[in-house]
């Protein structure tokens, strides 16, 4: 695995020290064929002498730059790159004024981005490779977050990847902010700071208090109106990790390393100022305490420090007040202290260097705008201004020099297209750029940069309050909730009168990672102020846990405290405990904050009630988004958010993000996320940390299934992987607050897969006097006699519903225990969830019993009390084997009636285990039996098969010697029957077929078993091909079933003619045949047994060409059998295709 750059804590990975690049091929050659003649053919140039050594300045060469070649005699051959010191040049590209968001800009971008990207790579080839990427304001049109946002995912992103493709994707970026990039503040707004700026000769008066109070209302002025310049420029990609900054929102100075080479640049705020619209021109300022800010040893001393300096400003100097431009010349840059002064604003290159007496020169370069649009002259022209500049200084042995390449689009003669901009007052040479012009060195020490002073011998004085800030952590990477995120968009913006949010949900369903991607995303000019607050003591990370470092609190004094220092206002802290909440909303005061206060659930209730208290009250412009898994303690005045689990798509982005940075969850297979997601139930929580134990370097889990396991066991490993239990990290403080009361409630709700209403909870939450000991004891003692009423449940379940552990359906008034909720609990309270258990068992027997087996008139009073009776299955599973035989036998018919195929299947195959286990073998041969039947339905030959088999042999276990049972044998033939069939070997079939038969002929020669008999004898005829020996024995069988009377058997015979009736294409008799089965299938009300008649309903009246009669029967079938999972299904799909076409 390659080895990632430096993270330089900003999202961004920190430049790697720039290394000699080697010289292209095409560069060699060039240089071979002119100079060293008799290599290159014959285009060579005149032989000229190459000094010894090999050194020579070739400027005639695209790179423009010392290069060093071999001495004579030890020429490299074509084919291999030749090294050139690359160290000794400092290049860069320069931008300003992109006005991202432009109206118009839109539709114009588009027509030059790609002739721009084009147009760099053929500059790269005079003065790449690029150190950085130089920009002077104005990114943006109107100093908004989303602008910023787009901006850089729209052209800086492609931007690098086009320097990358061209091998200067090392580049740094660097910018100062312009007028643009400013949010104006409203000038109606009760302001008084404001207004002050807003004069024209204000800011002159208030210039001292300015500088000089870093906290006061007038710097707060400016934070705020930079306030999304500041946030993007944080966290901006490309940005160096070393950066200082000063005093105003985007001045910095930092240091880029050349070789041995040092490159000093700052960026001043020229723009402060210009808060409206307006000509500014003579009216802004900068100062040089913005340059002490950045030099904390001294400006002389960061000078020393670096042989090349330059100054990136976005207005030149003389948009200053005179005072300013004189005060500049002399404090700010003087003669001498920049090599090179850059900037922009209005939109057109120039070029001016001015001599100062005493020999040092102060060169200004005002680079064209990249996307400029005005409309000036009479009448008014739209007019557009494209441009860039490259730069570079070359350090040479003996004088150190500087070179501009100006660029300007022009659609003149086709396209836009890039050319050298000519009309700069500088001549330009043939490579389109400057001529070399000479520039002094200044670096005075060659030693480290900054280096750190020794220790003082006395402790340092406390550190001054600093100014407010925000205290928001980096934006991580964060995937889906796309509904949520725009909810709470909404809720923040200006037009909602709320305070703000609480986020509530179960544990490790993201609310952290949601309130901080929607703190991230909340315009930054609503909310200049972003203040995140968490009394989180822990965090779950694959490894284990972990406790939070930064701004972490334990309770609400502490929270205020955090606050105060956010703010900068440390009096807070030091004042009396009942005067903090007052002091802290006076601090928030004419402040646009968000406060982001995270897990506020470990507050005890009488600090929760008080914060509440707290942010009913916060001042205009301030909100906050509040996560806690409690919602009891809330306000009337919030927005509530309660959050569940991920999407599944979402979870799929957020494997692939951590499969980015780990090969072993980017290799899973789409079934294996499912399983991953299905385990965890879509927890984030779980599922980061159930996939990152794939990852782990001790204890490594080699699959998924290992993985799953150790998130299930995970409680028996506390020896070797301590505080690493991600159910006990989610639930386990929750558990020892529960009373008995919510306890009695929860072990109820354990076993319900789907939502439940109170009625089902009422007969299980009151326990009986059976046990005295353990907890369970004490939850006896605790009931006595007494029992819960329905409104102590109601009140039960708010209060769990609050803590966010239950999921409500406030229309259906059910309720819902989370699966890995229902898992922790089971572990932890073992005794009460048996004990709930076993009072739901015991009703679902009895449920069963009354109204089970053949009671088809009863079957409604199953079907409303199903997911009652469902939730007691694994309990007749796990008790007593007699129990659960008998409830296999009450079930099966409606099961098989009701179309729950896979229940009754997965019933039968656990209570056949159970029975052999216990040696019952009468019974675990008829559930194999009964198991097979439903594979057959399904057209599983072999499952049948083998089924047939294991009821053999179950049965002739249970005769052990005894006399043998025809009935039983009969059974396990016919199984055997089945099989053949579907496997089409239709001999054995039918040889079974009449086995069978004759043996249930011996029993009871008029039979239901025996008209099933002739069914199934006639079934396998018409399969091989028989129909005319089949019909006989279907008209017995139906014959018989009438006489008996056994309606079931009726219908299926009678469809069982329609179906021969289809074969032979005889389609009136075959629609007259299905519509009688159909009416007697529906009251039998067998759902497999209706879908197959309006399956042939629908084919015979499509035959007849009335397929829109036969529409809504085929739908049907379909319907049927796509629930059912049927084998039907598809001939199925194709009747109702044809139903359609002969529809239309």
């Amino acid at each position: 695995m390659a080895m990632p750059a430096p993270y330089d804590g900003h999202g961004a990975y920190a430049p790697l020290p720039i290394l000699p690049k080697l010289i292209s091929r095409e560069v060699q050659n060039m240089a071979i064929a002119k100079y060293i003649p008799g290599l290159a053919g014959d285009r060579c140039n005149p032989p000229r002498t190459i000094p010894q050594g090999g050194a020579n300045v070739c400027m005639g060469l695209a790179m423009n730059e010392n290069l060093s070649f071999p001495a004579k005699g030890e020429i490299q051959p074509l084919g291999r790159s030749m090294e050139a010191p690359m160290t000794d040049a400092f290049s860069w590209l320069h931008l300003t004024d992109l006005h991202y968001g432009l109206d118009g800009q839109d539709c114009l971008w588009p027509t030059l981005r790609q002739s721009f990207l084009e147009d760099l790579g053929e500059l790269h080839k005079h003065c790449g490779p690029w150190d950085a990427v130089l920009f002077t304001g104005d990114l943006v049109q109107g100093g908004k977050s989303a602008e910023f946002r787009q901006m850089q995912a729209g052209v800086l992103n492609p931007l690098w990847e086009r320097l990358d493709e061209l091998g200067s994707g090392g580049a740094a970026l660097l910018a100062a902010p312009g007028n643009h990039d400013l949010f104006r503040p409203n000038p109606d707004e009760d302001n008084p700071a404001l207004d002050t700026l807003l004069e024209a000769d204000g800011f002159a008066r208030v210039a001292t208090k300015f500088w000089d109070n870093p906290t006061g209302a007038y710097r707060r002025v400016i934070h705020d109106a930079f306030a999304a310049y500041s946030e993007w420029w944080r966290d901006a990609p490309r940005r160096p990790a070393d950066l200082a900054t000063g005093a105003l929102p985007g001045d910095f100075a930092c240091t880029l390393e050349r070789g041995t080479h040092h490159i000093g640049i700052m960026g001043l705020n020229t723009a402060f100022l210009q808060l409206a619209d307006g000509d500014y021109q003579g009216r802004l300022a900068w100062d040089a305490r913005q340059v002490h800010a950045l030099c904390p040893g001294g400006v002389d001393h960061w000078t020393g420090q670096h042989d090349i300096r330059l100054l990136l400003t976005h207005q030149g100097p003389h948009w200053l007040t005179p005072e300013a431009q004189e005060h500049g010349a002399s404090e700010v840059a003087p003669a001498g202290r920049f090599a090179l002064h850059l900037f922009g604003h209005e939109h057109e290159a120039k070029t001016s260097s001015v001599s100062k007496i005493g020999g040092e020169t102060v060169r200004q370069y005002q680079a064209s705008s990249v996307f400029g649009l005005e409309k000036y002259g009479q009448p008014p022209t739209l007019h557009r201004v494209h441009g860039y500049t490259a730069g570079r200084i070359q350090f040479g042995p003996q004088e150190t020099t500087l070179r501009l390449w100006p660029r300007v689009a022009t659609n003149k003669n086709g396209p836009w297209h890039f050319v050298p901009a000519e009309d700069t007052a500088v001549k330009l040479q043939a490579d389109g750029g400057t001529a070399p012009e000479v520039i002094a060195q200044t670096r005075t020490a060659h030693a480290p940069i900054a280096p750190k002073p020794s220790a003082p011998e006395t402790p340092p004085a406390p550190p001054a309050a600093t100014p407010p800030h925000s205290t928001l952590p980096p934006r991580r990477n964060f995937f889906g909730r796309g509904e949520e995120l725009a909810k709470l968009a909404g809720y923040l913006s200006p037009q909602d009168r709320s305070w703000g949010v609480v986020i509530d949900g179960p544990g490790g369903m993201g609310k952290t990672a949601l309130a901080l991607e929607a703190a991230h995303r909340a315009p930054a000019e609503h909310f200049p102020l972003k203040l995140w607050v968490t009394a989180k003591s822990r965090e779950l990370h694959p490894e284990g846990e972990r406790a939070p470092r930064d701004h972490r609190v334990d309770d609400y004094y502490a929270l205020l405290d955090e606050l105060g220092r956010a703010l900068g206002r440390d009096d807070i802290r030091k004042a009396a405990r009942e005067e903090r909440p007052t002091l802290a909303r006076h601090a928030l005061a004419g402040r646009r904050a968000l406060l982001v206060l995270d897990n506020l659930e470990s507050f005890n209730p009488h600090e929760r009630r008080r914060l509440f208290e707290l942010l009913e009250r916060l001042p205009v412009g301030c909100r906050a988004l509040v996560t806690s898994r409690r919602r009891a303690d809330g306000s009337l005045a919030a927005r509530y958010l309660r959050l569940d689990k991920l999407a599944r798509g979402a979870a799929d982005e957020l494997l692939d993000g951590l499969g980015k940075d780990w090969p072993p969850i980017a290799r899973l297979t789409q079934a294996q996320r499912e399983r991953l997601y299905n385990e965890t139930g879509g927890n984030p929580l779980l599922l980061t940390w159930t996939a990152g134990q794939l990852g782990r370097t001790t204890g490594r889990c080699r699959t998924v299934m290992d993985a799953v396991a150790r998130l299930q066991e995970a409680h028996r490993r506390e020896a070797l992987d301590e505080s690493n239990d991600p159910l006990e990290f989610i639930f386990g403080d929750l558990v020892e607050t529960f009373t008995l009361d919510e306890t009695a409630v929860l072990s109820a709700l354990v076993h319900f897969t789907q939502p439940a209403p109170i009625e089902w909870l009422m007969p299980l939450v009151n326990p009986t006097r059976h046990s005295q000991r353990g907890f369970l004891g004490r939850f006896v003692q605790h009931f006595g006699d007494k029992r819960l009423g329905t409104k102590a449940v109601e009140t039960t379940l708010d209060a769990l519903r609050d803590r966010a552990l239950l999921m409500e359906d406030d229309e259906a008034g059910t309720w819902l225990l989370p699966p890995l909720a229902a898992r922790f609990l089971r572990r932890v309270r073992p005794e009460a969830v048996v004990a709930c258990g076993e009072r739901l068992a015991k009703d679902a027997y009895a449920l069963a019993q009354e109204n089970g087996y053949r009671k088809h008139d009863r079957f409604p009073v199953l079907e409303a009390a199903w997911p009652r009776i469902e939730a007691a299955l694994p309990l007749f599973i796990a008790g007593d084997n007699r129990r659960l035989q008998a409830a296999c036998d009450a079930l099966g018919r409606f099961l098989d009636f009701s179309g729950r195929w896979d229940e009754r299947l997965w019933l039968n195959r656990e209570a056949e285990a159970k029975a052999e286990a216990a040696k019952d073998f009468r019974n675990a041969g008829w559930r194999a039996y009964q198991a097979g039947w439903h594979h057959y339905l399904r057209g599983e030959s072999g499952e049948v098969l083998a089924c047939a088999g294991r009821a053999e042999g179950h049965f002739q276990a249970a005769r052990a010697g005894a006399r043998a049972n025809a009935r039983e044998q009969a059974v396990a033939i016919r199984l055997r029957g089945l099989g053949h069939q579907l496997a089409k070997d239709y001999p054995a079939a039918i040889e079974a077929y009449r086995e069978a038969l004759d043996l249930d002929r011996g029993l009871a020669p008029k039979s239901k078993e025996v008209a099933s008999g002739l069914n199934d004898l006639a079934g396998a005829l018409r399969a091989s091909g028989r129909p005319d020996e089949a019909e006989p024995y279907y008209r017995e069988a139906l014959a018989l079933a009438k006489e008996l009377p056994h309606p079931e058997g009726v219908a299926i015979y009678t469809g069982n003619l329609a179906q021969l009736a289809l074969d032979r294409e005889a389609w009136p008799e075959a629609e007259k045949l299905a519509r009688a089965a159909l009416g007697l299938a529906e009251g039998v009300g067998r759902w497999e047994l209706i879908a197959a008649c309006c399956h042939r309903l629908a084919q015979a009246l499509a035959r007849q060409g009335r397929g829109g009669e036969g529409l809504g029967h085929a739908r049907r079938a379909v319907d049927i059998y796509a629930k059912l999972r049927s084998p039907g299904l598809a001939e199925a799909e194709a009747i109702l295709e044809k139903c359609r076409a002969s529809s239309t």
